[in-house]
């Protein structure tokens, strides 16, 4: 979900990135297993940053 601007009640809990990966103008999307949260589902695969990465 996007905002583009930080809503009033925002509690940022932690850091993630998106990585999308785009090849002959078609995309590569990861589907979830029915078994993970948010499960059958499609999406980039992402990553909780680590304070070391920053």
């Amino acid at each position: 979900m996007y905002f583009p601007e930080v809503p009033i009640d925002f509690n940022k809990q932690c850091d993630v990135v998106g990585c999308y990966l785009e090849h002959g103008g078609q995309f590569l999307l990861l589907h979830r297993s029915n078994s993970d949260a948010m499960g059958d589902t499609w999406g980039c695969l992402p990553e909780r940053l680590q304070r070391t990465n920053r």
